[in-house]
């Protein structure tokens, strides 16, 4: 997809900085999450929470 930036769709934009940011998100431990996130900017944070909530709505419960 080699479009100028002037013709793409905004949605495009934020599905890619979502997809980026959940792929770095996959990567850090347990423990470093809390760092990571915070050395998001606001609009990352905005994209992982976004997809956070995707994901979290889309995975069936666990029962014990």
């Amino acid at each position: 997809m080699n479009r100028p930036l002037m013709f793409i769709n905004n949605n495009v934009v934020v599905e890619q900085l979502q997809d980026r940011v959940w792929e770095d998100y996959k990567k850090i431990k347990g423990g470093d999450f809390r760092s990571w996130y915070d050395g998001l900017s606001p609009v990352e944070q905005a994209a992982w929470n976004v997809r956070f909530n995707e994901v979290s709505r889309n995975t069936p419960e666990q029962t014990s």
